[in-house]
């Protein structure tokens, strides 16, 4: 089965949806706040909540976020891509 991730990252929190090849969503979970990369730690901030929500999402489907590979990726994060693009990359 493939798997696409699709990731909304906001001011107040980040979601993360898992989908399969059919078109269902299988897996979403939550994670914290993913804005102001510029701001001190705001980096590791995105790091985090990019890794606590698809990492939760993942374990919901018995997967773990470092061994999965998606077939695409989308990440819809506040701000624009402006600091966040090398970050996820």
């Amino acid at each position: 089965m493939k798997l696409f991730l699709g990731v909304d990252g906001g001011a107040s929190s980040t979601r993360a949806v898992i989908g399969d090849d059919n078109g269902h969503v299988i897996a979403t979970a939550d994670g914290g706040p993913s804005n102001h990369v510029a701001a001190a730690e705001g980096r590791q901030r995105l790091l985090g909540a990019l890794r606590d929500s698809a990492g939760a999402a993942c374990r919901q489907l018995g997967l773990e976020l470092s061994d999965t590979v998606f077939e695409a990726a989308f990440f819809g994060l506040t701000g624009g891509q402006s600091g966040k693009r090398p970050v996820i990359e």
